[in-house]
């Protein structure tokens, strides 16, 4: 396998990439992982992981070592490139060798293919000459089936891990965080902070919210990808009196606890140029907590919430639904209890050994 995002790295491909690899590796089949190094890096894996990439980075040096690897490995092994990156460096090998392999396509990376020029042209290349392409979603396979149209295009849901169904620690590790739950009634969002996750969208909610006498704390969590948008919301914040709090960092053990006591998760991603939300890990997380998440009816992510039963989907530009949906839900307890329990058993039928099984089914035929 390889990546270039992975572990110490916080996101839903570094973890795809994990989870997924550990769950082929718990069968008993040998796994090596070519990921990116960092400064900080835990190698607690029962497979093998070679860093010798950079992160979301595809340089001469690191291409130049990565197909020396490639060409080094037993003809047996089957390659699969888990981004862009990944992928044209092995359709590359493929030419020289005549090697299939297979490459995973994410929403972002499919909704990017119907653009011009020769970085992707190469790219639509690369998932057309792949002996399979791996899409996330049935949402995802669409927008890449309309680009690459792939005689075999295999849809497999990820997973989520067992511990995210742990109990929740009685306290946060984060006092900050800690003291903000602690204040009053919150929702959060977890996840890269950027414009097409549409937090903006829920701030205006909590705004007419606060304008009838309704007032919900927010947390943010995630790292900062766009330093101007995240100073766009705090102004924004600034200028409401809405109570936010900002969690860059945040354990998952704290997560679990940020979704345990939260009255929804709300994930409002947008559609821009190039990004879309192609399966939304997080929604998995909330819910082993038997937290309900509302979503926008983008990408995969209606493939992961059940609209009224384990959460609820709005379109992408109702502001009017987003506002009403967090005001049931905070009324009504019984209703969000309700949703968090199909919620958490809905999370339970989305593990990462059917992602597995579903991603390399010749391969793990008979294991």
């Amino acid at each position: 396998m390889i990546t270039h995002e992975f572990p110490p790295f916080t996101g839903g491909m570094a973890t795809y990439a994990a989870d997924l690899a550990a769950a082929v590796s718990a069968t008993g089949i040998e796994v090596t992982v070519l990921a990116p190094a960092y400064e900080r890096e835990t190698n607690e894996t029962r497979f093998e992981v070679i860093r010798i990439l950079r992160h979301q980075r595809l340089g001469p040096g690191s291409a130049a070592k990565l197909l020396a690897r490639l060409l080094a490995t037993p003809n047996d092994a089957f390659w699969h490139g888990v981004d862009i990156r990944s992928t044209l460096i092995l359709h590359t090998a493929h030419l020289l060798t005549g090697r299939p392999y297979g490459a995973t396509i994410h929403g972002s990376e499919a909704a990017k293919l119907g653009g011009k020029g020769l970085r992707v042209k190469s790219a639509r290349a690369g998932y057309r000459r792949a002996a399979v392409v791996f899409a996330n979603s049935h949402a995802t396979a669409r927008v890449a089936s309309a680009q690459i149209s792939h005689r075999e295009l295999r849809i497999a849901h990820l997973g989520v891990r067992g511990e995210w169904f742990s109990t929740p620690p009685a306290a946060c590790t984060d006092s900050r965080l800690e003291r903000f739950l602690s204040a009053g009634p919150c929702i959060c969002t977890v996840g890269r902070l950027e414009p097409r996750k549409g937090h903006q969208h829920v701030l205006a909610a909590l705004r007419a919210l606060k304008a009838t006498g309704v007032e919900i704390g927010y947390v943010i969590a995630g790292p900062v990808i766009d330093a101007d948008y995240r100073r766009s919301l705090e102004r924004f914040v600034l200028k409401t009196g809405l109570r936010v709090l900002f969690a860059e960092s945040t354990s998952n053990e704290d997560l679990r606890r940020l979704y345990a006591t939260s009255v929804c998760h709300v994930l409002c991603a947008r559609s821009l140029r190039g990004k879309t939300e192609g399966f939304g890990l997080v929604l998995l997380e909330a819910a082993a907590q038997a937290c309900p998440s509302i979503v926008t009816r983008v990408g995969g992510m209606p493939e992961v919430v059940r609209h009224e039963e384990t959460g609820l989907v709005i379109e992408e530009a109702d502001l009017d639904g987003l506002t009403a949906g967090l005001r049931n839900l905070f009324a009504n307890r019984s209703l969000r209890d309700e949703m968090g329990r199909r919620a958490y058993e809905h999370a339970k039928t989305f593990t990462w050994d059917a992602c597995a099984r579903a991603t390399y089914r010749a391969i793990l035929k008979g294991y």
